[in-house]
């Protein structure tokens, strides 16, 4: 990349038109490491996570945005699973409860499944089994059959990356926000809807410098989909850094996912 490019600042306005399906959930836990950790990995695979330590915080909030799922660590809590279950299908019903417990024998395990809960986990929390299921749960939810073979991931407000479109009819850079990324494509935020028209379903062959920190990755990119101000594009010819790109992705699916090898589709 020549040296006299110049960034110019992207304002990130709220794009029109089709949004992105949002995922949401809430983790009750009284452990802030357990809430945490959880709200973490779940992030990292573009679930909007909601702490709360008392399941009374929960109970008050449902009414201003219910969560999908609902992720209820049992242990200390005031009232026993049971009772926080029927708590939640009264007041917030269509939140799917997904339970974190020390153990449970097999009749309460079927008897969970009788009241309606969606999942029981045993502790402790293990991202390569519990955060495939909590998103395979989301998917159905919405009605998605995932197809990828390469899970999108949403890098967190402490990872440092976004992807620099360079147009070549002049020595700016245009700076894109990265809302997700795999190791062969992402998903990119405009600076404004008819922002560079050219980026058209179909089209390739843009050159492009994914930024991972104080390194890079030069690449071209190829549109797949455009719609209200969102871009999906795929990575063609890695350039130089294209081992950085596969060893960041690599280490973000091992944070969501952890270090197992799984072909499922996502």
């Amino acid at each position: 990349m020549s040296s006299l490019r110049e960034p110019i600042p992207a304002p990130m306005e709220q794009a029109s038109g089709t949004e992105p399906v949002a995922f949401t959930a809430a983790v009750v836990s009284k452990s802030l490491l357990s809430r945490q950790s959880i709200a973490r990995k779940l992030g990292l695979a573009g679930i909007t996570v909601i702490e709360y330590q008392h399941f009374d915080a929960l109970f008050h909030s449902t009414d201003e945005q219910p969560p999908e799922v609902v992720l209820i660590d049992t242990a200390e809590q005031e009232l026993g699973w049971k009772a926080l279950v029927s708590l939640l299908k009264i007041f917030s019903p269509r939140s799917r409860v997904v339970l974190l417990t020390g153990s449970m024998t097999v009749d309460q395990t079927v008897e969970a499944a009788n009241i309606g809960v969606a999942a029981v986990f045993i502790k402790p929390f293990k991202e390569e089994e519990h955060s495939v299921r909590i998103l395979d749960l989301l998917n159905s939810i919405h009605g998605i059959v995932p197809k990828r073979l390469q899970p999108r991931l949403s890098p967190g407000p402490d990872t440092v990356i976004r992807l620099e479109y360079l147009p070549t009819d002049d020595w700016l850079v245009f700076p894109m926000e990265v809302r997700n990324i795999s190791q062969s494509g992402a998903q990119l935020r405009l600076p404004y809807e008819e922002f560079a028209g050219e980026l058209q379903p179909g089209s390739a062959g843009f050159p492009a410098v994914l930024m991972v920190g104080y390194e890079q990755v030069s690449l071209k990119l190829r549109v797949v989909h455009r719609e209200g101000g969102i871009v999906g594009v795929a990575f063609d010819h890695p350039g130089a850094g294209g081992k950085l790109l596969e060893s960041f992705y690599r280490d973000l699916r091992t944070q969501a996912f952890g270090a197992g090898r799984n072909h499922r589709r996502w």
